[in-house]
Parts: structure tokens; sequence; C-alpha cells
């Protein structure tokens, strides 16, 4: 098998990446620093996914997909799960009489 093929096969059964022989410092470790940057990228972006962009804290999407995952867990034990939920009252009002920067003071004091 010829190295254009041996490249080929090995990308068709999963690889990310492939490095031939003889082995070349240099190619090593740039493939090394691109993997890093790749898994930094996407960290920050299930981050960004998962997250509020202010407060940091969770969002509405890690909610449902942890709820989902709770109540899959539950049914599989046969236990029961507890949810407590905090709302700020008439918060929108607070956002419309003083504006969304004092709005944003008021979250972060609550995370």
């Amino acid at each position: 098998m010829n190295e254009g093929a041996d490249v080929r096969a090995g990308l068709e059964y999963g690889a990310d990446d492939y490095i031939t022989k003889p082995l070349n410092a240099d190619v090593i470790i740039s493939r090394v620093e691109a993997v890093i940057k790749r898994t930094v990228y996407e960290r920050n972006l299930l981050f960004q996914a998962m997250n509020d962009p202010l407060t940091g804290i969770y969002n509405r999407n890690f909610f449902f997909k942890r709820a989902a995952e709770e109540l899959a867990r539950a049914v599989r034990t046969d236990s029961n799960i507890a949810l407590a939920m905090l709302d700020i009252d008439r918060f929108k009002n607070v956002n419309d009489r003083f504006g969304h920067q004092a709005g944003d003071f008021i979250l972060k004091a609550f995370t």
C-alpha cells in the first residue's frame, strides 16, 4: 500500500489526522497544536451554548438537556426528582424603569 492509500484508509476508519513515518518533530508539534486549538474552540462553543453570556450561569439549553437526562434516570431507576425555580417578580419593570444595565447588575447579584 502506498502512503496516500494508507492515509485514506486511516481517515476512512475514523482517524481525525494522520502522520506518516518517518516522524518529523515539526509536523508532530504542528498537529498537536492544531488539536489543542480545536479542543479549546469546541469547549468554548459548548460553554457559550449552555451558559448565559452575562452571568456565566447555566441557560435554558442546559436546563432542558439536564432535565431530560434526570427524568430518564428517574424513570430508569424508579426514583423521584425535585425542581426548585427562582423567579424575580416584575423583573421586566426593573429593565424598563432603570435600564438594562441595572437589570444586569441585579442578575449578577443573584448568581
